[in-house]
């Protein structure tokens, strides 16, 4: 679920979907699981492949700490890359975690999002914290 909070009151409690491989932290691109940590929104897009769309600073500093870790024990490949372009976007609604690693929520819950980064509540370098 999504928790949206402004000013430490919680607004709205939304039903999210994830990456196909919900469970655990994302390792490396192409593994299906949605990154757990703390991030920002970087940009606000009005429209976007998946309607509306905020994307997030992932790789963060510390995302790129553990992926450096992984390489030194081996969970993941020299060649593996750690991807980017995570995102908290619509058209979800599908009942399955089925994105690549992004966080999807139905249209009208973005709808209902956008309202608050329209009134200034939240918006560009806002924090999300992804938690299991």
């Amino acid at each position: 679920e999504l928790r949206l909070y402004c000013k430490e009151e919680l607004k709205y409690t939304l039903p999210i979907e994830l990456g196909f491989n919900p469970v655990g932290d994302k390792i490396r691109q192409g593994d299906g699981a949605t990154p757990e940590g703390h991030y920002h929104i970087d940009i606000i897009k009005q429209t976007s492949s998946f309607y509306k769309s905020f994307l997030l600073d992932y790789p963060n500093e510390q995302d790129k700490r553990e992926f450096v870790q992984w390489q030194e024990q081996g969970a993941v490949t020299l060649e593996d890359t750690i991807g980017g372009s995570i995102a908290i976007h619509g058209q979800g609604g599908k009942g399955q975690d089925w994105t690549l690693g992004c966080v999807a929520l139905q249209n009208q819950h973005m709808d209902a999002l956008f309202e608050y980064v329209k009134r200034g509540s939240i918006g560009a370098g806002t924090s999300v914290l992804i938690a299991p």
